[in-house]
């Protein structure tokens, strides 16, 4: 870490709090040294889950999570698609 702070920054989004394993602390405006190991970044395995596209059940109710599912369903695992060309492949 450096002594010098001129020109640092730190993003802090605590909103999301919730989804991290330890996340980060911010007091009196300055970032806390973590006492685990790490860099306050671990997301939690349910977090993981509930939101990996297409599949987890954030998405799967979704138009676009359903779309894509649709269009994996229809191609080979590894085939690549830009998303305007898959926008065109649906219109």
């Amino acid at each position: 870490m450096s002594g010098d702070l001129t020109g640092r920054v730190t993003e802090f989004v605590d909103h999301l709090h919730e989804h991290f394993v330890d996340p980060c602390i911010i007091k009196n405006g300055a970032y806390v040294m973590p006492t685990n190991p790490g860099y306050s970044a671990e997301l939690k395995e349910q977090t993981l889950q509930e939101y990996a596209f297409p599949y987890g059940s954030y998405w799967a109710g979704t138009e676009t999570g359903q779309a894509e599912q649709a269009w994996r369903a229809g191609n080979p695992p590894g085939r690549i698609a830009f998303a305007s060309a898959r926008l065109e492949a649906q219109a």
